[in-house]
């Protein structure tokens, strides 16, 4: 699906992720991610917040954030995922944070944030270990989080790759109009 085509059938409501979150780190003694992941409890409540596969947990079920942390490669995180899965997959996340090295130098060849980018439903994802959503959660775009991120003190850790439309909200309300009639527009 094109990005621009998900973006509309989540700001009309034609696609609407669980209000779940999903996270994985194979970190070593850290087996339920950075910071990051420990963000999605205040905003979606502990008990919507899932670990496992990430490959097979987003493949088989809608999330709204997805966070996968592992040691990297241009084309991989260990333990996570890899360009080449991600291709074939269709991962259904909204919002996707990743961590590890190399891959978040995006501009290369088969570069597994642009990989995730292009895959299922997923409409942003950032390179991130600090990355703080508790602004996101009050109705702020995604971009806004990300820059309000830069301003974290006396954090060695808060490099932020955005990748995906800086506009984005986590919630949308349905619109009052037929969107039937504006999906029909946007398949022809």
């Amino acid at each position: 699906m094109l990005i621009l085509t998900k973006h509309i059938y989540l700001k009309l409501k034609a696609f609407t992720p669980r209000n779940k979150a999903f996270g994985k780190s194979t970190f070593s003694g850290n087996p339920t991610g950075c910071p990051t992941f420990r963000n999605y409890g205040p905003i979606l409540g502990s008990e919507n917040i899932i670990t496992g596969s990430f490959r097979d947990s987003l493949k088989s079920n809608s999330y709204l954030f997805a966070y996968g942390a592992g040691g990297g490669s241009y084309v991989s995180a260990q333990g996570i995922t890899n360009s080449t899965e991600v291709a074939s997959d269709s991962l259904q996340a909204v919002f996707t944070i990743l961590w590890g090295s190399y891959f978040g130098d995006w501009d290369v060849t088969n570069n597994l944030m642009r990989a995730v980018l292009g895959s299922g439903t997923v409409l942003a994802t950032s390179w991130s270990s600090q990355q703080t959503l508790y602004h996101f959660g009050l109705g702020s775009t995604i971009g806004r989080v990300n820059a309000n991120n830069q301003t974290i003190p006396n954090s060695a850790n808060n490099f932020i790759s955005l990748l995906g439309d800086p506009t984005l909200r986590m919630q949308y309300v349905k619109p009052i109009t037929d969107v039937e009639q504006h999906l029909t527009k946007i398949k022809s």
